[in-house]
């Protein structure tokens, strides 16, 4: 009896892990019941950045926005843009010998600034002035040539003329453009019957003006272009043209709207005018004086 039932639970037994290995096999449930998953496509750059057109996109954008170092990134000017503004403490401010201080220290800056311009530009010219003077073919002349003859009614170039000017007349034109206190020097010491005397007196009194315009905010500019206006009367009544009077404002109106082109003008005509030969203005007024 009892082996009976001994081998009636063995079997049972057996029966059980039987059934228990068939649970165990795997099974292959479908999940998706034969419908298609959607499909979303992200766009994103390398690094995990997602770039416009993706559905996070805008997820992204808000999510930076609201960072607090983002917030920063915007407040701060950027490296291209900042403007450096020197504020005086709120004790300074009303304070006079703060802004006669910062005054001061300006004043001192442009003063150095005009004197490193003036021997700058001194040296340099007096320089070109040893070299044109000792250059034997394109050198300076002390008189006038005899090369257009003095009608004393007007000046023997026209204020623009090109006659020559890429010719025998080129360094002429070009030292008027070029270098104007070598160019004014030569034409106001031209003799015969210079206007100065000297040559290097000339050239130093103009080149110091002119070297000196920065240090005086321009006011040393204004007395050469008077002293010009001065010397085209001069030169007027060198060749006998007509002077005073309206021609005193058209030198003005030359020498301030087109200073080059007076200057060309005058170095043409003393270099290639000979003065005191010709019928001359003074004449013509005598002659119709006695007429009357």
């Amino acid at each position: 009896m009892q082996k009976t039932l001994a081998t009636l639970v063995a079997l049972f037994a057996l029966l059980q892990l039987g059934d228990a290995g068939g649970f165990l096999k795997t099974q292959h449930v479908s999940l998706v019941q034969n419908k298609e998953m959607p499909i979303t496509n992200h766009k994103k750059e390398a690094g995990g950045v997602y770039k416009p057109g993706s559905p996070l996109y805008g997820k992204q954008q808000h999510r930076e926005r609201q960072s607090p170092k983002r917030q920063e990134a915007l407040t701060e000017p950027k490296s291209n843009s900042v403007v450096h503004v020197t504020i005086p403490p709120e004790e300074q401010v009303t304070s006079p010998a703060h802004w006669w201080s910062m005054l001061f220290r300006g004043t001192v800056t442009h003063i150095i600034d005009g004197l490193y311009y003036f021997f700058f530009y001194f040296t340099l010219t007096m320089l070109f002035a040893v070299i044109w003077t000792k250059c034997a073919s394109l050198g300076r002349t002390k008189e006038s040539h005899d090369e257009r003859r003095n009608n004393g009614l007007a000046w023997a170039y026209g204020f623009c003329s090109c006659d020559h000017c890429f010719g025998h007349h080129a360094q002429v034109c070009f030292c008027s453009f070029c270098c104007v206190p070598l160019r004014l020097a030569d034409t106001y010491s031209k003799g015969p019957f210079p206007l100065m005397k000297s040559f290097w007196t000339a050239l130093i009194i103009i080149t110091c003006l002119l070297a000196l315009q920065q240090l005086t905010f321009g006011l040393t500019l204004l007395a050469v272009c008077c002293m010009a206006i001065y010397f085209r009367q001069q030169m007027r009544k060198k060749y006998g043209l007509e002077s005073g009077g309206s021609t005193v404002c058209m030198d003005c109106l030359a020498w301030f709207f087109c200073p080059f082109c007076s200057m060309a003008q005058e170095a043409r005509q003393v270099e290639f005018v000979m003065p005191g030969k010709g019928f001359t203005w003074g004449a013509l007024t005598h002659l119709t004086r006695e007429g009357t």
